[in-house]
């Protein structure tokens, strides 16, 4: 049985990497809103959010690589 915690970390990498490729208007969107709080996402992430989106597809692979080979690794 593959671990279900890198499962779920490969599903959230994938998601997010799919966000910043097809919804940009939605990283501009919380980009505003966390302006307005402390913390302020940086302009070259959004510029390059298809290098961000290409990189969280790669770990979203190596996670779920990594979830099938973890049991066999145990025992």
């Amino acid at each position: 049985m593959p671990d279900s915690g890198l499962l779920f970390m490969s599903l959230f990498c994938l998601a997010a990497g799919v966000g910043f490729i097809m919804f940009p208007h939605s990283l501009l969107a919380i980009s505003q809103v966390l302006n307005r709080t402390l913390v302020v996402l940086d302009e070259r992430l959004i510029r390059y959010r298809y290098v961000c989106g290409l990189l969280l597809f790669l770990v979203s692979y190596l996670c779920f690589r990594l979830a099938l080979l973890v049991p066999a690794l145990r025992g």
